[in-house]
């Protein structure tokens, strides 16, 4: 397999144990957060988990329009990923690296700056926080979609680089964020339709995570979805 990167952002790779570690197979970013997202929809309509989920909020279930909207939540789990440090890691010599979590929590900090305006914009946001009777707890569960690696993270240790984020020449890490959402839309499209808030209690949110971390163990198991060879 080449070394030149794919057209898309990817959010897997594999590379052979030999010396020149090439790359061996990868899958797009859009079809991982698919494959999770699926995962996480898969659990709550055919499983106790929704039941679980909802008793912590005082609930006795989950609707359709709150599943739905967990799932496109939980499909942005890696959105980290689009940064160009991230997807810089094809290459085993690169101008710089970064990872995926620290990079990207700052921008549901409230900090300011134009970033976070083509951040907001590219996730919709203003849509997505009319999903709880608080905007804050759209961003609260988004937070703890993307901490879903088993510990909380603290924000003062995130930075936002521009680096990271502007669009150059080649790509526009907002661009895919935006073709993501778009994706989002077309898969879950009850989670956009009016209904009823989402639950902002400290318990349903550490679930959430929980739900996340199950859904994207299963949903980066090669044996069910498996990498692209070409």
């Amino acid at each position: 397999m080449p070394h030149k990167p794919p057209p898309q952002s990817w959010a897997k790779l594999k590379r052979s144990k030999e010396e020149n570690s090439l790359i061996t197979g990868w899958l797009s970013l859009i079809d991982h957060s698919a494959d999770v997202a699926a995962c996480c929809e898969a659990a709550l309509d055919h499983t106790l988990i929704q039941y679980r989920l909802a008793t912590l909020a005082g609930l006795n279930n989950l609707n359709l329009c709150q599943r739905q909207r967990l799932c496109v939540l939980a499909g942005y789990h890696d959105v980290g990923k689009f940064s160009h440090g991230f997807q810089n890691k094809w290459f085993m010599q690169a101008p710089f690296k970064s990872g995926h979590i620290l990079e990207v929590l700052p921008f549901l900090a409230e900090k300011g700056g134009p970033l976070n305006d083509r951040f907001a914009e590219a996730m919709a946001f203003d849509k997505l926080s009319t999903w709880a009777a608080d905007p804050a707890t759209v961003a609260q569960l988004l937070i703890a979609a993307i901490c879903h690696h088993g510990k909380p993270e603290n924000f003062e240790h995130g930075d936002i680089q521009k680096r990271n984020w502007e669009a150059t020449t080649d790509r526009d890490p907002m661009t895919g964020i935006a073709e993501l959402t778009e994706s989002l839309k077309n898969w879950f499209p009850h989670a956009w339709e009016p209904g009823s808030p989402l639950p902002s209690e400290p318990a349903f949110q550490h679930a959430f995570s929980g739900l996340v971390m199950l859904a994207d163990w299963i949903g980066s198991d090669t044996d069910f979805f498996p990498l692209t060879q070409e």
